[in-house]
């Protein structure tokens, strides 16, 4: 039951600090998408994350997904550890490590514990690394999106190795705050962000 409450704390922290009104989310979230550099150097702390997301998966959207990930790898580094940070910390918040596998989220231009490092998440990043070394040995047992029903989904869960992971990660998150850490590292590196 602790971890329960952790897990939807952690997913609470981390909702409240990026949520607005669906209107207003959308309506930035356009304008976002067109920010020049000078205009991201203006922002206020609490749109920097919204901001750079944003900015992000509008110069990577298109139809074809593999041709998603060529367009990320085209960013600058900075950009493709923003996307790598809020997929494995979102994924984990929400569902656990389980999720974020079986979503595919790991599936990115850089790994989820070198993305969490780049931030200053050590920590985090550790926990991803094993999480990331367990998941290689039993992959093979567990589904993906693509093939599985969500009752398989949800089987998936039990006695799942990965679900330690979980726990640790939500007490890790308590000292060691990705969000907070990635909007750091966003004004750090504030020129790899706008057009």
């Amino acid at each position: 039951m602790l971890s329960f409450f952790k897990k939807w704390s952690a997913t609470r922290k981390w909702k409240k600090a990026v949520r607005r009104s669906q209107s207003e989310f959308f309506k930035d979230d356009e304008r976002f998408k067109k920010l020049t550099h000078e205009e991201f150097r203006l922002l206020e702390d609490d749109k920097l994350f919204q901001a750079a997301i944003s900015w992000i998966f509008g110069k990577t959207q298109i139809i074809a997904p593999a041709r998603h990930l060529e367009r990320l790898e085209a960013l600058p580094l900075p950009c493709q550890v923003v996307i790598a940070v809020n997929a494995v910390d979102g994924e984990i918040n929400n569902g656990g490590f389980n999720q974020y596998y079986f979503n595919e989220s790991h599936i990115l231009t850089i790994e989820a514990s070198e993305a969490l490092s780049a931030i200053g998440a050590s920590r985090l990043s550790d926990i991803a690394k094993r999480a990331d070394w367990t998941y290689q040995q039993i992959k093979g047992q567990l589904g993906n999106r693509k093939e599985s029903t969500m009752e398989e989904f949800m089987a998936s869960y039990e006695n799942n190795p990965l679900n330690d992971f979980d726990t640790e990660y939500y007490a890790a998150s308590e000292r060691e705050s990705a969000y907070e850490l990635l909007v750091l590292y966003i004004k750090e590196n504030i020129d790899c962000f706008g057009d």
